[in-house]
């Protein structure tokens, strides 16, 4: 590396060095102004509007884990925010219920006002009716014992479908020992009137006077 030429220091050392009337004198010490290093009332904002312009920056702390966060913690965010617009979120249906159905009462109030109800309803109808209504259903019982009882008379009533195939299927049993038998074999239509003679009741005839 190059040295560097003497007149340049030369040139530096005479510009630095002090007349030589001042070279017998001491030099003064010179103390640093302890209040220019601290900002006095006039420097400070007086107002908002100063402290507007120069805000105090704010202190920087570590590293925040949410301030850029991971892959993973985003893709929670987002199926947490579908779940939301989906509606499986049911806090909000719970309050809503909550707020629109009645608190349920003591079901054993509900007994005993179903038990007065009742009691209520039964004391409106007399004992008139209740004899009434007794002695219809006795009524109505006797009748229907009668047309059972009747034999070749109309009841009024037709059988039914399985009451009509049970009597066909007992003829059917009947009729090959019809044939069989020698009174039918003999002459036929007399078995059968006599048999209908035996199964149908026959009017009684007024008497003359």
């Amino acid at each position: 590396m190059p040295r560097a030429a003497k007149t340049k220091s030369r040139l530096h050392s005479s510009a630095v060095s002090l007349p030589s009337k001042l070279k017998g004198f001491p030099e003064p010490s010179v103390q640093p102004d302890v209040t220019a290093s601290f900002p006095t009332s006039d420097a400070e904002p007086s107002s908002s509007r100063g402290s507007k312009l120069n805000p105090l920056p704010p202190p920087r702390s570590g590293f925040h884990p949410y301030i850029a966060p991971s892959k993973s913690h985003a893709r929670r965010e987002k199926r947490k925010a579908k779940s939301h617009l989906g509606g499986n979120d049911l806090s909000s249906l719970e309050t809503a219920l909550a707020l629109v159905i009645p608190s349920t009462e003591d079901p054993e109030d509900d007994i005993e006002d179903d038990k007065k109800l009742k009691k209520k309803v039964v004391s409106k109808k007399s004992k008139e009716q209740i004899m009434k209504e007794k002695e219809e259903e006795r009524r109505r019982a006797v009748e229907r014992e009668k047309e059972r009882g009747k034999i070749g008379e109309g009841r009024g009533k037709t059988l039914g479908e399985k009451k009509r195939r049970e009597a066909v299927q007992d003829a059917a049993k009947r009729i090959p020992a019809v044939m069989v038998h020698p009174a039918y074999k003999q002459n036929p239509w007399a078995a059968i009137r006599e048999h209908v003679g035996n199964t149908v009741a026959v009017k009684e005839k007024p008497m003359a006077k």
